[in-house]
């Protein structure tokens, strides 16, 4: 299940701007959501990689 979570996390933060891309018209505002979705993907991982320790020091 972990797996999946970091699957997840890297698609939001590499893929997702890159298909937003061609939407967004201004260059302010592809810069914004390149910068919430690389938030957003490394937030999932990091949270998904703690789960994981955290688990195994139970």
């Amino acid at each position: 299940m972990s797996i999946i979570t970091i699957i997840i996390g890297l698609v939001v933060w590499l893929v997702v701007p890159i298909l937003t891309n061609d939407m967004v018209k201004k260059k302010s505002y592809k810069k914004a959501i390149a910068m919430l979705c690389r938030i957003i993907g490394i937030a999932i991982i990091v949270v998904c990689i703690l789960n994981y320790l955290t688990s195994l020091f139970q």
